[in-house]
Parts: structure tokens; sequence; C-alpha cells
């Protein structure tokens, strides 16, 4: 590909970043003049604080427990550590109530927000976005399936994972109110790594290409950032198979130390995203959002 080995750099550069913070390095911890301005996310979403938050205090003590998949959703409906603080405090990812819910966090955050702007999360319309998110969540757990009587589709799910793909309980889970595909995935993500999912056979050869992954890979192969359109079956394949290659490049020495941790398909799709911004900022066609507080 013919820019391959930018985005390597571009990651590994990302990466190094995040080792010199851990270690206690002083800043400034890069001499790329947009990692320094910007704010990019990490290589590896399990080194992410509010991903280090919820598997610290959700996802571990919970690896093992069905009810792993319910907490995961509510979670990262919200997907804040402020509002999963309050929750987990009053034992509402086991013993969930939605009013209950809405009576802490209103007390809790009385203007908000409920929700981390990093993800944009579509609710029912003529809802306030707390009641909104509740709404989903409820949904979420009470849908009944309609093939077996007395059971919610969330029980019959649980039961099924632990023998599915990640692209299958991915596309069920993306059937519910709201949860789309975006969401969906970054369930599946989080499940990857409990029981639920932690046998599924495509970790390293499937992804869900969002709308900047599709953007990134088409700078990496040269072709544009036009060229691969999602909704497009025929484009997310040539996507999908494109991030695999980039996946086995990744086990070279020239483009990955050996000595860092591995990635799967997972830190390919989401660094083709972060690599999107990162040539949009560098060729002045963009400039990213979220500026890095630690960069100077």
């Amino acid at each position: 590909m013919k820019n391959a080995a930018a985005f390597f750099a571009f990651a590994r550069e990302r990466h190094n970043i995040y080792l010199k913070r851990v270690t206690g390095a002083p800043p400034p911890w890069t001499d790329d003049p947009i990692l320094r301005r910007y704010k990019f996310t990490n290589v590896f979403r399990e080194v992410d604080r509010t991903t280090v938050w919820f598997r610290e205090h959700i996802r571990e003590p919970l690896w093992n427990d069905p009810r792993v998949l319910f907490a995961t959703v509510a979670f990262r409906w919200f997907n804040k550590i402020e509002v999963g603080e309050v929750l987990h405090n009053h034992f509402l990812f086991l013993n969930w109530s939605a009013e209950v819910a809405e009576n802490r966090l209103r007390e809790a955050f009385p203007k908000g927000p409920y929700v981390n702007g990093a993800y944009i999360i579509k609710t029912p319309d003529g809802m306030d976005k707390l009641k909104g998110v509740l709404w989903c969540i409820e949904k979420f757990r009470t849908v009944q399936d309609p093939l077996r009587k007395g059971r919610t589709v969330r029980e019959t799910l649980v039961e099924h994972f632990p023998n599915w793909s990640l692209q299958r309980a991915w596309e069920h889970l993306r059937e519910f109110p709201y949860l789309g595909d975006f969401m969906a995935y970054e369930v599946v993500t989080d499940l990857r790594h409990t029981y639920l999912l932690e046998n599924a056979p495509d970790i390293m050869t499937w992804a869900n290409p969002g709308p900047g992954a599709c953007r990134g890979y088409g700078r990496v192969t040269g072709e544009g950032v036009d060229r691969y359109d999602r909704g497009k079956e025929r484009d997310r394949q040539i996507v999908i198979g494109g991030m695999q290659s980039l996946l086995l490049a990744g086990g070279n020495d020239i483009y990955w130390p050996h000595a860092w941790p591995r990635w799967e398909m997972r830190e390919v799709e989401h660094t083709l995203c972060e690599f999107d911004k990162y040539e949009r900022a560098r060729l002045g066609e963009g400039k990213p959002k979220q500026l890095f507080r630690g960069g100077t």
C-alpha cells in the first residue's frame, strides 16, 4: 500500500506518547506539531481512561457473569466515568431500575451532561438526553424474544454469544432500538474480553469499518478519502480485506516493534480513523475538535 509506512509511523509515534506519559517522562512527549496540539486517542482502546475504569470496576468483576452483557450496554450508552461511578455505587449495573438511575443521576448532575461527547448518541425524539438513554437501556433489558415465551432477547443472546463470531454478535446487537452499528461495535469490542466472546473465531479477521476508517484506508492506499463507501457492502469487504493486510504487516518489526503489544483488527480499524484525522490536519483539510491538554 502506497502510504502504509506513514500509517504505521503515525501509530508508533502515538503509542510512544502513551509510553512516555505512563512512565512519568516530562512533556512534551513528541516533536510532531500535530500530535502535540490535537487530541488523538490511544492505539489500544484498552488503555484509554474510560475503558480502564470500565474494565476495573465492571467488566473484570463480571468477566464470567451473564450480567456482563447488560452492564456493558448500559455503561457504553453513557460512556462517562462520572456517570458510571454513580450507577456503580448504587449497584444499578446489577439491579437495574431506570427510575432510580434517573433520580440518582439528576441529583448528582443537575445540569448534566450525562453522556460522553466522544459518542454521537441518538435517542427518541421529544426526550431529553437522560430520559432518552434510559429508554434505550430499558428496551435492551426488556424486549421479548418472539421465539421463546417468557424470555428476553438479551437472555437468548447470552446463551448464544460464546458460540458466535464478533460479526454475528454485532449483527444481532445492532437490531436493538437506537443501538446501531457504532454502539454495537463498541459493545462487541468490550465483550471480546469476557467469556461471552473471548473465543470468537474472527478477532483477527473482522472489524466494523466506520466512515473514518474507510477514509483512512483510502489515504493509506493512495486512492483518496472518497474511494470507499461504508454503505456499500462491496466497499466494506474491500476495506476489511485491506485491514487484514495491515494487521499482517504490523507483525513486521519495521512497522511495529515486537516488544510492544500485538494488534488485533480492532486496532487497525481504530487507527485508520485516527490516521484520517491526522492527515486532515497535516494537509490543511480540517482540524480535530479537541486539543491535547498534555501536549506542551
